[in-house]
């Protein structure tokens, strides 16, 4: 650690490397450590604190008090966009290293991509999807909204789904033949919109899925649902319900 220089410790932050950590102290006794973090190389303080508004490094340690803070936000205030001029006023916009940067980004994305496809085991066309698209929206947002300094860890939801209030629905279709054997399909997976989960709605909420691939529930179809009241009455009539044998 005492190898490591104040440029050293930049240096990683810039690269974003992994051995850097930030946190705010357990008891902090100033209104100013609202836009500070210590930062730790390693789980380990190097007695360096940084800005969140300008990303500087300030030499702090346990005991220090808060002038340093007060100083730099004052010089940070000075020195933000509503008070000075910034010099790209007095410049031309330069469309040519904008594209190089563009090129630079498109390139380290597209190995990202192949890596997430490869690593997760999902086919390449799933960056293409509408979905994945709206969720890489989603995130680019965030990173301008957001410092460099959050983890993305800390935004990403856990596997199980995100409290929204929102139900979901979904319908597989599952089939056999000689030449492929077991043929499983993913129809749809949508949110369930209807005033309620009785029986009828959710009847309905089936043959309308089912009617968008000119599909319909018959006497020679079996539908597999679990075994709750409300689906064996939906699915009771017009076709052949058998219960799952691995839910109620």
């Amino acid at each position: 650690m005492a190898s490591l220089s104040k440029s050293d410790i930049e240096k990683l932050i810039r690269n974003r490397d992994p051995s850097i950590s930030y946190a705010k102290p357990k008891k902090p006794f100033s209104e100013h450590w609202n836009n500070y973090s210590q930062v730790f190389v390693n789980g380990i303080p190097p007695h360096y604190i940084c800005c969140s508004n300008c990303e500087n490094l300030l030499a702090w340690k346990t005991g220090d008090g808060s002038t340093n803070l007060k100083k730099h936000s004052q010089y940070c205030r000075d020195k933000s966009p509503g008070n000075q001029q910034l010099l790209t006023k007095f410049m031309s916009s330069n469309n040519g290293n904008n594209e190089r940067l563009i090129r630079m980004i498109k390139k380290d994305l597209i190995t990202a991509a192949a890596e997430f496809c490869a690593i997760d085991n999902r086919p390449f066309s799933l960056i293409q999807g509408n979905g994945f698209q709206h969720l890489a929206n989603a995130m680019y947002g965030a990173g301008r909204a957001l410092s460099a300094f959050t983890p993305i860890e800390s935004l990403l939801p856990d596997r199980t789904t995100p409290y929204t209030k929102i139900g979901y629905g979904g319908l597989s279709i599952h089939y056999f033949d000689d030449k492929f054997g077991l043929n499983v399909f993913i129809l749809c997976c949508k949110a369930y919109k209807l005033p309620n989960q009785q029986a009828n709605n959710v009847r309905l909420f089936t043959e309308n899925i089912l009617l968008s691939f000119s599909l319909e529930l018959d006497k020679n179809t079996f539908i597999v649902c679990d075994n709750e009241n409300k689906m064996r009455a939906a699915f009771r009539h017009g076709a052949v319900r058998v219960g799952c044998s691995a839910h109620f």
